[in-house]
């Protein structure tokens, strides 16, 4: 009889390639030194690193990529690890689960993963009615994980930009990071978008190869691509791309300010393709610079355009320029060669450089004197930051603006060097007069210079207008939010709530207008203080982002405010005394020489003026903001009980009963009741109470006195006509709060109260929504069963 150990030990590894990966690690490895020693194969390990999992971080999946068919690594530490990973993200993600205090800790610590946590996150979010007694809350924290996850992977982004402020970053990342803020648990985040644009370039080759091949069967002339001008390469792309539809919209009187338009990765995967001029010109630009053309967006005020380059020293058409109509020497963009996706990843070229590789570059007399120098900032975050935070917080003293081109040229050459495109609406090419003429016609107070419009446009600048247009749709939406087929096409994305998507976009601009001015900016305090604002209302999950990305800006702002970092008094929760903030490697920073004792006063006075105004305006400053989620993280919950007969009979719903309001007909989920005192009602997820206007409504009096008390003051009397001259005193009324479709918190009096018993009447992304407040849902009684016990035990 044969024995075991007679097996050839590759029909065992081939045997373990069956076995689950868990059970190899946890009992098969185990069994004997012989398992042991073939349950370390590295091939094996590798192929369970990239069947088990899906996502990874930048540098494992880089790592992945170049392994190919590698017999050595340590891939079985990376699924050890990656395990682990996961187990920590299962102990935190309960902990989100069964208690509103340290949620937003343990929220933080998932979300600090990464990628890394999002197979997880998926397979929460997808799981079945049946699959878990809390299901609906497993899907609603899982959905926010994810969407803290993309929203750091996007932000990370726009400061990789920001620092690079006057280059040229690949547009379709810095663009693409637009829909991570509304990728839910889609696949269409910047790496495919990336990789889309990397599809659509080798299939414009493809189609000119076949035209090619076409024209000489046929014994007809035809140039293939890499013999083509400058020019005649951006005629055959700008036509291919129009053919193909992928630039302009269909009927733009009507669709114009529809969100989707915005989006450069819905513009790739709509079956229409509708975007904005500005969208239509980053697809050609995102194409063309893969195809070898120097080619930039143009952001012309009132329509942005396309701009290509000849080569150095060439015009589009490839002749010589004469020397005598060059235009004076100024830094130019780079010749560029794209790496695709891929490329990037097999050569371990992880951050992704701007423009893949310089093989030229355009330099005045001056050279380095021209660049703008990056400094590092004064003082940083006492908290640990990555190095790309510290390069984010640094800023050009000097941005990207109007003064500095008009010193750079006074005026645009018409002499063959550029030519200029219009995918949006047609395929024909711009010359510089009739561009001039549509600038002179915007009339926004242009008289000289008006060419420093038609030079290319740094990323950060396109960042920055697409977040101008995402305001402008979003104000749209909502003015015909009365127009029900207007609203719903003005809002439509490819998935998702289409309320929360706008609400998330807006944020979206929030962050990319904060990241792309410049810190000193006399606007940039107020955005700030809109992006603070709305993380406390609705984000307060995104603390961790505050912190990383966020802080080092904010140290760099002060620096710049108090005379350009000379003097660093202390912020709101800091202190005065010497600290190693801005230290690098633990050493200190000289410190600048003593000012004179005059104007140290004035200094340490206007210091104190501004501690001053911190104080008074505390949401001004993100490491207040921190401090305050924190601490609500940390709140105990406030417990209300029906401990007396009283409160039975005045309280007569419960937690998770779905109703229709009398007066405004919405459909909401009661999570909160008081019996007689709105003010008492507790907001478990909330930094701060927002109200809506219905909410002054009811609370009005329960005797239908119709006077209104917006706001009730604790120990006042909402029952009305108590007092001496009020007449005898009525029964105080009792209120709920409760969980409804675009609104965080609503007050509801009992009296407008009527009980939903149909499970068709609950919009679906309410449903979703519950999740919040609720574990799941029990049809039979169309009621949400409570993950509140922590406020209402007894309900």
């Amino acid at each position: 009889m044969a024995n075991f150990d007679d097996v050839p030990d590759e029909l065992v590894v081939a045997i373990l390639y069956l076995i689950p990966s868990s059970d190899i690690a946890d009992s098969v490895q185990l069994l004997s030194r012989r398992f042991y020693h073939l349950s370390q194969e590295p091939k094996l390990w590798l192929a369970r690193c990239r069947g088990d999992f899906v996502h990874w971080s930048t540098p494992a999946r880089a790592r992945l990529a170049r392994a190919g068919r590698a017999n050595r690594g340590p891939w079985k530490q990376m699924w050890l690890d990656r395990r682990r990973g996961d187990a920590s993200t299962t102990r935190h993600f309960e902990h989100v689960l069964a208690s509103k205090v340290n949620r937003v800790r343990h929220l933080e610590a998932i979300c600090r993963r990464g990628l890394d946590a999002k197979d997880f996150l998926l397979e929460q979010y997808h799981l079945a009615d049946d699959a878990a007694d809390d299901v609906l809350a497993r899907r609603y924290y899982a959905s926010t994980a994810l969407a803290s996850i993309h929203r750091g992977l996007a932000i990370e982004e726009w400061c990789k930009v920001r620092a690079d402020y006057n280059g040229y970053r690949p547009l379709d990342r810095a663009l693409g990071a637009f829909d991570m803020f509304v990728l839910h648990d889609g696949a269409e985040d910047m790496d495919r978008i990336e990789e889309m644009f990397d599809e659509l370039a080798d299939e414009f080759r493809r189609d000119q190869q076949q035209q090619d091949q076409q024209q000489q069967d046929h014994h007809r002339h035809h140039q293939s691509l890499d013999t083509m001008t400058v020019r005649e390469k951006a005629f055959a792309l700008v036509r291919w791309i129009r053919m193909r539809r992928l630039a302009g919209m269909a009927d733009p009187g009507h669709n114009y300010r529809n969100v989707r338009n915005c989006l450069i990765g819905h513009a790739l995967t709509d079956p229409d393709h509708p975007s904005l001029p500005i969208i239509s010109s980053a697809i050609f630009v995102s194409i063309g610079e893969r195809i070898g053309l120097r080619t930039f967006c143009c952001a012309v005020p009132g329509h942005v355009h396309v701009t290509i380059l000849g080569a150095p020293g060439e015009s589009v058409d490839g002749t010589p320029l004469d020397p005598e109509t060059l235009h004076p020497p100024r830094p130019g963009p780079p010749i560029v060669r794209h790496r695709t996706l891929q490329e990037r990843m097999m050569t371990g070229e992880e951050d992704g450089s701007a423009l893949g590789e310089v093989e030229e570059e355009e330099e005045g007399e001056e050279g380095e004197g021209e660049r703008f120098l990056w400094q590092s900032p004064s003082s940083m975050s006492s908290t640990a930051v990555s190095p790309l935070a510290v390069a984010a917080a640094a800023a050009p003293q000097i941005p990207h603006s109007t003064f500095q081109m008009q010193q750079l040229q006074s005026s645009l050459p018409d002499n063959g060097e550029r030519m200029f495109l219009d995918p949006y609406n047609s395929d024909q090419e711009l010359t510089l007069q009739r561009l001039r003429e549509g600038i002179a016609e915007v009339d926004w107070g242009i008289m000289e210079n008006r060419d420093i419009y038609m030079m290319p446009s740094p990323t950060s600048a396109i960042v920055l207008r697409v977040a101008l247009n995402l305001e402008a749709s979003w104000t749209h939406a909502n003015q015909v939010v009365n127009v029900p087929l207007l609203s719903a096409e003005a809002r439509r994305l490819r998935r998702g709530d289409s309320d929360m998507n706008l609400e998330a976009l807006l944020y979206a601009t929030m962050w990319a207008t904060v990241l792309m001015r410049p810190l000193d900016s006399t606007s940039w305090d107020r955005q700030l203080d809109n992006l603070l604002a709305r993380f406390a209302h609705f984000y307060s999950e995104d603390v961790w982002i505050i912190e990383q990305y966020l802080l080092p800006l904010y140290d760099r702002h002060m620096a710049l405010s108090y005379d350009s970092g000379s003097y660093s008094p202390a912020r709101t929760g800091g202190d005065t005394g010497n600290n190693n903030e801005g230290a690098i490697g633990g050493e200190q920073p000289p410190a600048p020489p003593a000012p004179p004792a005059w104007r140290h006063q004035h200094l340490l006075s206007r210091a104190q003026q501004q501690q001053q105004q911190q104080r008074l305006r505390g949401w001004s400053d993100p490491r207040v903001m921190i401090k305050m989620a924190y601490n609500l993280d940390q709140r105990l919950p406030v417990v209300s009980r029906r401990y007396t007969q009283d409160i039975h009979d005045k309280v007569l719903y419960r937690i998770g009963q779905v109703f229709r309001h009398r007066r405004f007909d919405y459909v909401g989920i009661i999570n909160g009741w008081s019996p007689d005192d709105p003010t008492t009602l507790p907001s478990p997820n909330n930094m701060s109470m927002t109200e809506t206007a219905s909410s002054a409504s009811d609370a009005e009096d329960s005797s239908g006195s119709g006077r209104v008390t917006p706001v009730p003051s604790a120990g006042a009397d909402v029952g009305g006509g108590g007092g001496a001259g009020g007449g005898p005193r009525r029964r105080k009324s009792a209120f709920y709060t409760c969980l409804r479709l675009g609104v965080e918190r609503q007050v509801v009096a009992q009296r407008n109260i009527e009980i939903v018993t149909d499970p068709a009447a609950i919009p679906p992304p309410l449903m979703f929504l519950a999740g919040k407040h609720f574990k799941r849902f029990v049809p039979e009684t169309c009621t949400f069963v409570s993950n509140l016990r922590e406020f209402f035990p007894d309900d």
